[in-house]
């Protein structure tokens, strides 16, 4: 009768249909207006039908209060597919969206199917997600924690060299070498014509030491801040001369990161050396990459930069300005970070590399 062309300009079929039963109706009746209201919306929908967000929102309100599971269903099919049509006005006829109304079951599969429309994850999937980042975050934590550990305990059971007193050996600790200045000999003759040291060119030494433990090693960067604990995080996070190794997480030098990648790292399986380019690629793209012949050719003469694929004149200051300096390596995340940085102090010269870090000496 609705699609009577005499009847339905005037929408009485509709507002009749839509006007709220009582909740003690006979599951029977109320399942057959339940059913007979949703077949006219999906026909008429909201234009110009005599539906409107109010009349069918209050119908359906009332027939989520009924006894029968079947009538229920239906009346939150109706209420989904009107969220389709004009969204957040449905929410204003229904109890607010918190947990407390998520513990109903019938209202939490609905606010459930509207974020599903919308796009969003529901808040149980929101939960899981969450939980899984804490648990990825804690785990992270844990063996970052483990790692610096263990290159505590190696930097305390390594036994420097001999006499390695103002030397870069590349190999002691650091602390472990000042122990070994602060113990020389107390009493030693001194040559004719040589002034025994002073108690205050003691203390100047003891102040070296003590400047010389505030230094990074590799950049060459001065801070107070830079403690045992601080010096670990800055080799972890900053220091421009370091990169940590996407496969072991190992802190490596980024002079020798090819190297590492294929005679250290604990995938050093799955990495190939390029013999033109020299660096390290993973097998898969190593094929491929040789018979390409685009990469860069290593020179002989100079050292060749494992991130921009450069080469630079070698030595250890080449180095420092290739992956420091304002015009260097454009592909070290860490340098533009230093050169951001306010100076704090000259660079430091002369000390051994600390235990731990996967790095070898500086081409």
């Amino acid at each position: 009768m609705t699609h009577f062309t005499d009847v339905q300009p005037l929408h009485i079929v509709p507002l009749e249909c839509v006007k709220p039963f009582k909740v003690n109706l006979a599951p029977r009746l109320a399942l057959c207006r339940m059913e007979l209201i949703e077949k006219m919306y999906q026909d008429l929908g909201l234009d110009n039908s005599g539906f409107i967000t109010e009349n069918v929102m209050t119908f359906c309100t009332q027939a989520l209060k009924h006894h029968s599971g079947s009538v229920r269903e239906v009346a939150e099919r109706i209420i989904i597919s009107l969220y389709k049509a004009v969204g957040e006005p449905v929410k204003s006829y229904l109890p607010p969206d918190d947990d407390k109304t998520r513990k109903n079951t019938l209202y939490r599969q609905l606010f459930e199917a509207f974020d599903k429309i919308d796009g969003k994850p529901s808040k149980q999937e929101l939960k899981k997600q969450q939980a899984s980042e804490e648990s990825n975050k804690a785990a992270e934590i844990e063996a970052l924690q483990a790692q610096l550990q263990q290159l505590k305990d190696m930097g305390a059971s390594v036994k420097p060299p001999g006499d390695t007193a103002g030397k870069n050996t590349g190999k002691g600790n650091l602390k472990s070498n000042q122990k070994d200045k602060k113990k020389a000999p107390a009493k030693k003759v001194a040559p004719k014509g040589v002034k025994k040291p002073t108690k205050a060119s003691e203390e100047d030494d003891t102040s070296t030491l003590f400047n010389i433990d505030k230094t990074c090693i590799f950049c060459g960067e001065k801070d107070n801040a830079f403690t045992e604990e601080g010096l670990d995080i800055h080799y972890w996070k900053s220091c421009p001369m370091l990169k940590r190794c996407a496969n072991c997480k190992q802190v490596v030098e980024i002079a020798s990161l090819s190297d590492h990648l294929t005679t250290e790292c604990d995938s050093k399986a799955d990495f190939a050396k390029c013999p033109r380019c020299t660096e390290a690629l993973p097998k898969s793209e190593y094929d491929q990459h040789i018979k390409d012949k685009t990469c860069n050719p290593a020179e002989t003469s100079k050292s060749h930069c494992p991130l921009c694929h450069e080469n630079h004149t070698q030595g250890e200051e080449e180095w420092k300005t290739h992956l420091m300096g304002k015009t260097g390596c454009k592909h070290n995340p860490r340098r533009i970070a230093h050169l951001n940085k306010q100076p704090t102090g000259a660079k430091g010269k002369g000390v051994g590399k600390p235990v731990g870090v996967k790095a070898k000496g500086i081409r």
